[in-house]
């Protein structure tokens, strides 16, 4: 019997953010005309009850889609998506596609996700970016 596991890469999720932008402290979101997206909040976003839940609710969520899995496709998932004040998400993208299935099977993880914790920074919420890999495997 094939197992399947999903996993996440603990760092990227406590720091929510990507590389390229570590060395600013906001950055515009010209698409949306919103409030800034703070990139080094004092809190990061996160989601209820930690990184453990997180976890909880990848491995009860994820649905391995049987096309990605016939077809042997395997692989990691890079989403990042804003967390808003309210602790909505909005501005899903993939970063790191495996292929249209199991991108499609991570963005709509990402969307039925329960509102997160918002980040702050100096004592107000904030907009924040949040990186989530999903880790395909069949075994």
């Amino acid at each position: 019997m094939k197992k399947i596991f999903f996993t996440a890469g603990i760092l990227m999720l406590m720091l929510g953010m990507t590389s390229q932008v570590c060395a600013q402290e906001v950055k515009e979101d010209v698409n949306d005309g919103q409030e800034a997206i703070v990139v080094m909040p004092e809190h990061s976003a996160e989601f209820p009850g930690g990184i453990g839940e997180l976890m909880r609710y990848l491995r009860e969520n994820v649905q391995y889609p049987a096309r990605a899995r016939d077809a042997g496709m395997h692989g990691t998932v890079l989403v990042e998506f804003v967390v808003e004040k309210d602790g909505s998400i909005s501005h899903i993208t993939v970063l790191n596609s495996v292929c249209e299935p199991l991108d499609e099977e991570a963005v709509r993880v990402v969307k039925a996700m329960p509102k997160l914790k918002p980040g702050d920074k100096d004592g107000q919420k904030c907009r924040t970016y949040f990186q989530l890999p999903i880790t395909f495997e069949l075994k």
